[in-house]
């Protein structure tokens, strides 16, 4: 398949491109969709359950580094941020 990615600065930008024919189909935050004044306009075929979190860390504070990933596994252990995962994304 044939295909050009293209990058928008706003939602807005990218939901009248889609509107009026200049691109084909998009991947969107699902926030972005619902405050989308062409949400009836649009066809939402799938939605991903791929989220990009991070925590940044000087690399030279290895006490932290080390500090900070012993609680989120922690955290992930205790099913923590499982419940803030559903929280969250409804």
């Amino acid at each position: 398949m044939d295909f050009e990615i293209v990058e928008y600065d706003t939602p807005i930008e990218l939901y009248n491109d889609l509107n009026n024919g200049k691109i084909d189909a998009t991947i969107s935050e699902m926030d972005n969709f619902k405050v989308s004044s062409y949400m009836n306009q649009l066809d939402l075929i799938d939605t991903l359950e791929i989220l990009y979190s991070g925590i940044a860390v000087n690399k030279d504070n290895k006490e932290l580094l080390h500090e900070m990933d012993r609680i989120l596994l922690e955290l992930e252990t205790e099913g923590y941020i499982e419940e803030l995962k559903q929280e969250w994304s409804n």
